[in-house]
């Protein structure tokens, strides 16, 4: 179901899950640092690929904690 903006990321869960990456809750961000190394030393020597988008369009955070990001 579409809840909010986009795709729902104004819903409670998504606005939490993007908050527990931006904070490293138990250690979620190091987890997405690490997969990004390997994707990274993956490609590393292809000269076609001139970069690769981390994250795109990420959200604010947890607006239900702090409705002030917005």
């Amino acid at each position: 179901h579409k809840h909010g903006p986009a795709w729902g990321e104004s819903t409670f869960e998504m606005a939490q899950g993007y908050q527990a990456l931006y904070d490293n809750w138990e250690g979620i961000g190091d987890s997405f640092a690490q997969v990004w190394a390997k994707v990274a030393a993956r490609f590393r020597q292809r000269p076609e690929l001139l970069g690769l988008n981390v994250l795109n369009e990420p959200f604010a955070g947890d607006l239900f904690r702090n409705p002030l990001i917005m």
